[in-house]
């Protein structure tokens, strides 16, 4: 009798710890917003827009909206470009530097490129391998998944309003990033889209992400600043110029750059 009472019981413990495993995993991707056909249809590449996904925040009351139609104007201006901040921008700023920070907590990390990922990026930084270790090391400095460069494609500037530089996606359990570069691109420019892109990818994972497009671009700036790519960001979002034409990168100028990062000071860890 107690044999058989032995094995009734080593028989349903392991269904009962499969039972709660399967319960605990259901809960979380639930929690996550994340649907199990998705999972279960990895070759379904859904492009990561902000104004799509199903749950999206109202941007905080304190809050007062980036004047965005001037903004690329100014950024598509020889002369406007790379204006000194006005009183409304640095209040807009420091906002949402605030936001990040009460949110994410203070952080004093300042992300640096190994030497011999920088040696490899500076012999060909279109290099894919290259590109790779670069996107690993980010993705280990940020404590998120691997990202993987699926596809990088080069052109010319043909025209001054360009194609997605970079775009980040999601497909169940895999990360991608497509990079669509332009030959005049620097290895700045480069690591600068990479950071933006691993930036989405880190916000996405925190539920940081509002429900207008514009305004999550140039918070996805802000929390690269925060998270520790100023230096590569004030490099790379300077303005590209190949004969007549002339190309701006990103969403925020190196002025903007500046002042976030002199603005983070107070609320690094002591």
């Amino acid at each position: 009798m107690d044999l058989y009472i032995l094995i009734l019981v080593s028989c349903i413990i392991p269904l009962v710890i499969l039972t709660a495993v399967i319960l605990i995993v259901f809960i979380v991707l639930k929690k996550k917003g994340i649907k199990l056909k998705n999972i279960f249809k990895p070759d379904n590449l859904q492009t990561i827009n902000f104004n799509n996904l199903e749950t999206k925040q109202q941007m905080p009351p304190n809050w007062k909206p980036f004047n965005h139609s001037l903004r690329k104007q100014q950024r598509a201006s020889a002369s406007e470009y790379n204006l000194p901040l006005t009183q409304s921008d640095k209040q807009n700023f420091d906002a949402r530097l605030k936001y990040l920070v009460n949110r994410l907590g203070r952080r004093d990390n300042i992300f640096n490129i190994s030497y011999e990922t920088h040696q490899k990026l500076c012999k060909n930084h279109f290099d894919k391998t290259a590109v790779q270790a670069l996107t690993n090391e980010i993705t280990i400095f940020l404590g998120i998944p691997a990202i993987l460069i699926d596809k990088i494609t080069l052109r010319k500037i043909q025209t001054q309003r360009e194609d997605f530089p970079g775009r980040f996606t999601k497909a169940g359990f895999t990360e991608k990033i497509d990079l669509n570069l332009i030959v005049d691109y620097t290895l700045q420019q480069i690591i600068y889209i990479i950071c933006h892109e691993c930036t989405h990818s880190f916000l996405f994972r925190k539920r940081l992400w509002f429900s207008n497009n514009d305004e999550n671009e140039v918070f996805t700036e802000i929390a690269s600043v925060y998270l520790g790519f100023g230096k590569y960001l004030k490099e790379g979002c300077k303005r590209i110029q190949k004969d007549l034409m002339f190309y701006t990168l990103g969403y925020i100028t190196p002025n903007e750059v500046e002042y976030l990062r002199k603005a983070l000071t107070p609320h690094m860890t002591p």
